[in-house]
């Protein structure tokens, strides 16, 4: 497997095959983000696009990262992934290595209840485990109070 990082200069030239494999990943979302919201983070530089591809060099697995400054940490959250979740434990080390080297403290996903179940399988090769620490629940305010 090798790994691509999309640069903010290349995100535009990449811009379809990103939309093509985040959109889905989206649609499971809490509605906080959609594609064109993650799209200009990409181009701003504000987040990264990981892509992992097989050794044809066809993409895998795609992902978005950002790095967030939280009071006393520096977090590397993980908004989405998508793609072959055999292909994740690899890919998360790659994303842990990277963490690290930019001085965060952790790596933080959180989204739907799948990748509480997922994560905490894996033991990566650093022997870090994820561990469930919290739960975020939203309860949407106005007239439109359906679940997305």
């Amino acid at each position: 497997m090798t790994t691509q990082v999309i640069s903010t200069e290349d995100c535009s030239k990449h811009r379809e095959l990103i939309r093509q494999w985040i959109t889905p990943a989206m649609m499971h979302s809490a509605g906080e983000s959609t594609i064109d919201d993650i799209l200009d983070k990409l181009e701003k530089g504000s987040a990264h696009c990981w892509m992992f591809n097989n050794s044809q060099g066809q993409p895998i697995m795609v992902g978005v990262t950002e790095l967030i400054q939280m009071g006393r940490k520096k977090v590397c959250h993980i908004i989405t992934t998508t793609g072959d979740w055999k292909a994740a434990h690899e890919t998360h080390n790659i994303i842990e290595d990277y963490a690290k080297a930019v001085g965060c403290d952790s790596v933080m996903v959180w989204g739907r209840p799948g990748w509480a179940r997922e994560l905490t399988k894996f033991e990566f090769d650093s022997g870090r485990k994820y561990q469930q620490s919290y739960v975020v629940l939203e309860m949407k305010l106005g007239d439109n109070n359906e679940n997305n």
